[in-house]
């Protein structure tokens, strides 16, 4: 049974910060837990309130305590705590980075990773102020890629000064531009999506070499596609044409 204190701690991964200080990340559910154990992450908590689940490592807890633990209205079976990933240093010879500015809704980050992974892109640059992929919800909406989806966190003007000096060709998602379709992208290329409600910050506006945007359908009512969903179009669009 966990102890009072192993509860607190695990409640305090609700904060970034104590996330960071911990280096741990929650996951619920037992198939999203089962995914993140064959990709190799290591747990440093299993619970289970499904006696059958401890042949398989997992500690049998009772319904209150798995509620007291848990981030989610009703609470899964099944509850882990895993320590966060180690990646890699960003790469400066990728053919696509993806750059997240001021992305800051759960659900969109978490469908992101996802789509990352499912396209290869396994590497992106987040403005410091985006929401942290590790937060609860963003672990629940990647179904697991946030383990293999490197985010790398950098301030506005890191991230100009990091794709002006390694030479990427920079594309912004803009409402108002040509076309992805008639678009080739570059050998080095970066792809900026900017906020849900405000767009591309005036920072990384400054080093967009070309604008693109998702044409829509003449009696199209929509004012806009929902940013997950223009990622899905455009990093489609992307592989397609890288292959």
């Amino acid at each position: 049974m966990p102890t009072k204190n192993e509860i607190k701690t695990i409640r305090s991964l609700n904060l970034k910060k104590n996330r960071k200080e911990h280096g741990l990340f929650v996951a619920e559910g037992e198939k999203l837990i089962s995914h993140f154990i064959k990709l190799g992450l290591k747990a440093r908590h299993l619970f289970s309130t499904n006696v059958e689940q401890r042949v398989f490592g997992f500690e049998l807890v009772n319904n209150a305590d798995m509620k007291r633990m848990s981030f989610l209205n009703s609470p899964s079976s099944c509850f882990a705590v895993f320590e966060i990933p180690k990646h890699p240093p960003l790469k400066i010879d990728l053919p696509l980075i993806l750059v997240l500015d001021a992305l800051r809704d759960p659900g969109n980050m978490g469908t992101i990773l996802r789509l990352c992974d499912w396209f290869g892109v396994h590497q992106i640059i987040c403005t410091d102020d985006c929401v942290d992929v590790f937060n609860e919800k963003v672990v629940q909406a990647s179904m697991g890629s946030v383990a293999v989806t490197a985010a790398f966190y950098k301030t506005r003007e890191e991230i100009a000064s990091f794709l002006k000096e390694n030479d990427f060709t920079v594309y912004g998602a803009d409402m108002n531009a040509n076309s992805v379709y008639e678009t080739n992208y570059q050998t080095k290329s970066a792809l900026i999506l900017g906020n849900e409600g405000q767009g591309i910050s005036v920072e990384l506006d400054d080093i967009i070499s070309e604008r693109i945007t998702i044409p829509a359908a003449q009696n199209a009512k929509a004012e806009s596609l929902n940013v997950a969903t223009a990622a899905a179009i455009l990093l489609s669009d992307y592989s397609r044409k890288a292959n």
